[in-house]
C-alpha cells in the first residue's frame, strides 16, 4: 500500500472501530492448508500489467490528488448492510499536513458509535471524546507516533497499520485498483459523474494470492475530478456504500478547530485508558510481544548498527498492528506488522524474499517494502535505498 508525503495522523475512534469491523471481514478468508499449519508455496509471479483507459487515469489522477493535498475537509456518509454491522454513520472531517486532524461523529445508528464523538490531533497531542461515558482521553503524542510509516495520505485515517481506518481502505482502493470507465454520464446527488469499475489490481490483474478482494463503482465528478460515492462488495464482509457529500482539497483551515477543550461535567483519563484507543502509546519490545499473543518479528540485538526506539500499538485488542521505531545512524525507518495487514493489496515491482514474495514501491522518496508471512502481514518503510529494506526484512526473527 503507497504512502504519500508526510502522511496525516490520527483519525476518531469512530473511523478506526468501523475499519476494524472492515478488516475482521476481509481478513478471514484462509485455506484449509493455512489452518493446519502449513504455509504454501506462492505461485510464480508474472509481469505486471501496465494499465491504462480514460477509467484507470481519472482513477490515477484522482488519487494523486488526495495523496498530495496539503488540507483536506470533508462530510462522509457510511452506510453498511454487512455481516458486521447494519447502520449509518455520518462523520465530518478536517486535516491539515503533516499530523493535525479533527473528526466529528454527527450521526450514527451504530450502538457502539455515539453521535458527538470528537478526535482532534494538534501535532503534539490527541484528544478523544467519548460523549456517552463523558470522558476525555488525552495523551502526548510520542516522537515515534509521527515518524513516516506513522503519517497519513489522501482522505486515509491513522497510519502506521495504514488499513486502520475505514478511509485508508477507500484511499488504497483508490491507489490500488484497476479501473474501468463504464459511463461518463451518471447522474448521483445531483453531480454528473463518471462510472469507474473497481476491482483489485494484482500482479495478474485477477486479485489472485489476496484475501482482500471486492469489487465495485467509484463515481467521480465530471467538474471536479473528486470522489462522490463509492459502492462495494467485499468478500466475506458484504456491502458498503460511502456517500461524500462534501469533499474539499486545499482549503483555507482555522487552526482553532485542531484545539479541544473539555466539555463540563466531563472527566479526563490518560489515553491509553481510552477503549480501542488508537494509540496505546510507546511500548517496549517485551510487553508488545505480550500483547500480541504471537511472536513480533525484529532486527536481533547482536545487529548493534540498528536501535529499536520502541514500539506502537494501533488498534484494539485482537485486531492490533505493531510498528517497531528504529534508528540507524541518523536514518528512521518503521517495521509495522499485524494480521489486519495481511494480503494487502499493493502496487510496485514484485520481489522474492523470506521463501515468499513481496512488493517494493518508492514514493516521494520513500520506499515501502511489504509481503506477508504465516498469516502475519508486514512493511518497512523509510528514506532508506531498497536494498537495504530487503536487507533489513532478512534480518528479522
Amino acid at each position: 500500500m503507497s504512502l504519500s508525503r508526510w502522511r496525516f495522523s490520527t483519525l476518531s475512534v469512530s473511523i478506526l472501530l468501523l475499519c476494524l469491523l472492515l478488516i475482521a471481514g476481509c481478513g478471514s478468508s484462509e485455506s484449509k492448508n493455512t489452518h493446519a499449519g502449513v504455509t504454501p508455496t506462492p505461485p510464480p509471479q508474472p509481469t505486471p500489467t501496465v494499465v491504462s483507459g480514460p477509467g484507470q487515469k481519472t482513477l490515477d489522477a484522482m488519487s494523486q490528488k488526495l495523496n498530495t493535498a496539503k488540507t483536506i475537509h470533508g462530510l462522509f456518509q457510511l452506510v453498511s448492510s454487512s455481516q458486521a454491522f447494519n447502520g449509518t454513520v455520518k462523520t465530518e472531517l478536517w486535516k491539515t499536513a503533516p499530523a493535525k486532524s479533527r473528526s466529528e461523529v454527527k450521526q450514527s445508528t451504530i450502538q457502539q458509535l455515539s453521535a458527538g464523538s470528537v478526535a482532534v490531533n494538534d501535532g503534539q497531542q490527541i484528544w478523544q471524546y467519548d460523549p456517552a461515558k463523558k470522558i476525555v482521553y488525552t495523551g502526548k503524542i510520542s516522537h515515534a507516533a509521527n515518524t513516516p510509516d506513522q503519517q497519513t495520505k489522501g482522505i486515509a485515517g491513522s497510519g502506521g497499520g495504514q488499513s486502520q481506518s475505514l478511509l485508508n481502505v477507500i484511499q488504497s482502493i483508490f491507489d490500488n485498483s484497476t479501473g474501468t470507465l463504464r459511463s461518463a454520464s451518471v447522474p448521483v446527488d445531483g453531480h454528473t459523474t463518471l462510472d469507474i469499475h473497481v476491482v483489485p489490481r494484482a500482479s495478474d490483474e485477477s486479485g489472485t494470492g489476496s484475501n482482500f478482494n471486492y469489487t465495485g463503482e467509484v463515481y467521480v465528478d465530471n467538474k471536479t475530478q473528486l470522489p462522490v460515492k463509492v459502492d462495494l462488495d467485499i468478500n466475506s464482509l458484504g456491502k458498503i456504500a460511502v456517500t461524500i457529500p462534501q469533499l474539499d482539497i486545499n482549503p483555507s483551515i482555522d487552526e482553532k478547530l485542531y484545539t479541544f477543550t473539555a466539555p463540563a461535567g466531563t472527566k479526563t483519563r490518560p489515553l491509553e485508558e481510552a477503549s480501542g484507543n488508537q494509540n496505546t502509546g510507546t511500548l517496549t519490545l517485551t510487553q508488545a510481544q505480550k500483547q500480541a499473543g504471537y511472536h513480533l518479528l525484529s532486527i536481533p540485538g547482536d545487529q548493534s548498527d540498528y536501535t529499536l526506539q520502541g514500539v506502537t500499538a494501533l488498534g484494539t485488542p485482537g485486531l492490533q498492528t505493531y510498528t517497531l521505531n528504529y534508528m540507524k545512524g541518523n536514518a528512521a525507518f518503521t517495521i509495522a506488522e499485524g494480521k489486519p495487514l495481511a494480503n494487502l493489496p499493493a502496487r510496485g515491482t514484485q520481489t522474492s524474499l523470506r521463501g515468499t514474495n513481496g512488493t517494493t514501491n518508492t514514493i516521494n522518496g520513500m520506499t515501502v517494502l511489504s509481503w506477508t508471512e504465516k498469516s502475519v502481514g508486514y512493511r518497512v518503510t523509510g528514506k532508506i535505498p531498497a536494498d537495504q529494506a530487503m536487507q533489513i526484512a532478512q534480518l528479522l526473527n
